[in-house]
């Protein structure tokens, strides 16, 4: 993991994620890291400079994927609702000619599975790419 709990908090300032969902989250963004930099990220020393923004890079992920996981457990709750015939969240409700429906899948997740898995890792890729643009780990080769 780039990142630390104590990092996340002292240096990093962030309050978005518990201690106790940390590590999950901080190993994640990790594999996301060396996954995207080609396992670049994974030869730099802690003592290097560009360390801290692969620590940085970390927290935001992560924070990322508190999101998308807060996301999916809403969505997941929803489908579940509907799949068992139980009462979800009401969306609307009318009083002339009584009317109620309720809330889906879609109005939790506004898109569907492909697509917010696309839109996922575009936005973990372009957390990456704001803290890790300056330090050479993106770099893949090739001329201009």
């Amino acid at each position: 993991m780039y990142a630390d709990f104590e990092f996340y908090t002292e240096t990093f300032y962030g309050t978005a994620i518990d201690e106790a969902d940390f590590p999950r989250l901080s190993s994640r963004a990790s594999d996301f890291i060396d996954y995207y930099t080609r396992g670049k990220a994974e030869e730099v020393g802690t003592d290097d400079t560009v360390y801290v923004a692969l620590e940085k890079a970390c927290c935001a992920l992560a924070e990322q994927m508190q999101i998308d996981e807060t996301n999916r457990a809403i969505a997941a709750k929803a489908q579940a609702a509907a799949l068992t015939g139980t009462e979800n969240e009401i969306k609307s409700e009318s009083v002339g000619s009584w009317s109620r429906s309720y809330a889906t899948v879609a109005d939790y997740t506004g898109q569907s599975e492909k697509a917010a898995v696309e839109a996922q890792r575009a936005a973990y890729a372009a957390i990456v790419m704001e803290y890790l643009a300056n330090t050479g780990l993106l770099y893949r080769g090739g001329r201009c």
